[in-house]
């Protein structure tokens, strides 16, 4: 195995040569990534197939510049535009998770707010945030969302992975 890879398996497999993980965490490690990803990244693909459905010139447009690369580099499939902006379209739109939960610190914090005094959470407050889209409040939603995909064509860079 490429010592220099990129993927999750190889940094867990570094960290385990640097005695950071017993064999047992790396296992326990490879089975949540494993449990986890199956649920969100099968959500993902088919909120894919929905928008390709919806989209078809985007999915004739998809396929041909699909047909042209190596499909197992991960170098090259990172950098075509199409691909990245109906993935990103995608997870903005139908996001795999739709909460996000936090936990303070020990400390606790003072957050400042302009309209109320500061607000205090104490340690170990838990708070949660929800993750969703606003579909009713886009106007001319279809067009907008076609315009976005040809629009993050041209944006893509490491911030969007």
């Amino acid at each position: 195995m490429d010592p220099d890879g990129t993927t999750l398996i190889h940094e867990l497999l570094r960290q385990s040569a640097g005695n950071v993980l017993s064999e047992h965490e790396l296992l326990c490690e490879v089975r949540t990534f494993l449990i986890a990803g199956h649920d969100t990244t099968s959500s993902m693909l088919a909120s894919c197939v929905l928008l390709l459905a919806q989209y078809p010139e985007f999915q004739q447009e998809l396929v041909d510049e699909l047909a042209t690369v190596d499909l197992e580099d991960y170098d090259t499939l990172s950098k075509m535009p199409l691909l990245n902006a109906v993935i990103n379209e995608v997870l903005h739109l139908f996001p795999s998770a739709f909460w996000t939960f936090r936990e303070m610190g020990e400390d606790g914090v003072t957050a400042p707010t302009t309209v109320l005094e500061p607000l205090e959470l104490p340690e170990r407050f838990h708070i949660e945030t929800p993750i969703v889209r606003m579909i009713d409040l886009v106007h001319r939603f279809n067009e907008v969302l076609a315009q976005r995909i040809v629009d993050r064509r041209h944006q893509i860079g490491n911030d969007d992975f």
